[in-house]
């Protein structure tokens, strides 16, 4: 299953196409972003459990919606 609307590349995604593919709620998509500022980009989906307040769980479903 695809997200709701296509492909997100989490490393370059704003916050707002990040709740719109992925259905997650603002605060973890900004988390995403947040962390990607601080930390650089993502290495792979086992990569997105190191941030702060995401559950990878919730991702596992629109887990091929993810690129990197």
């Amino acid at each position: 299953m695809i997200g709701k609307h296509g492909r997100v590349n989490i490393n370059r995604a704003p916050a707002g196409d990040i709740i719109d593919v992925l259905g997650l709620p603002s605060e973890k998509a900004k988390a995403i972003v947040a962390y990607r500022r601080k930390h650089g980009n993502y290495a792979d989906f086992d990569a997105l459990s190191k941030t702060p307040g995401v559950d990878v769980e919730e991702l596992k479903v629109p887990r091929d919606a993810v690129s990197f």
